[in-house]
């Protein structure tokens, strides 16, 4: 009955060691995939509205009014690899559409977006952080 005891621990111990690592790496895996984006207006214009998009998603989420000098945050969870696509609204009349920066599934990101006004047009700049 002994040897029947080790052999079952020696086929055992090495499979619940397996399942262990493969449920931490899951819970990993599940709670990343995860971006906050702050949206920065340095243009010199107050934007009336504003929109964030990730190209994976259907729906954007809106940012709202961002008032020159102001900032918005918005979180986005489970998108696959894909960027992100900027629209935006201002009060005199003026509209934006900019995309850039990178995102891949499995990683969790921290980001800014600085929309600022270069050579009379009106620019979103990507700076992208990853957590992985």
């Amino acid at each position: 009955m002994r040897k029947n005891s080790r052999t079952l621990l020696a086929v055992l111990a090495p499979l619940g060691l397996g399942v262990s690592m493969a449920l931490v790496f899951l819970a990993n895996y599940l709670t990343k995939n995860k971006a906050i984006v702050t949206i920065r207006n340095e243009s010199g214009y107050d934007l009336v509205g504003s929109q964030l998009r990730i190209s994976s998603q259907p729906k954007e989420q809106e940012a709202g009014e961002i008032r020159n000098g102001d900032s918005a945050k918005v979180q986005f969870e489970k998108f696959g690899d894909a960027h992100y696509e900027f629209t935006g609204q201002f009060r005199d009349g003026r509209a934006m559409r900019d995309s850039g920066g990178y995102l891949t599934s499995g990683s969790s990101y921290k980001d800014n977006i600085l929309i600022r006004s270069r050579n009379d047009s009106l620019v979103a700049e990507f700076r992208q952080v990853v957590f992985k």
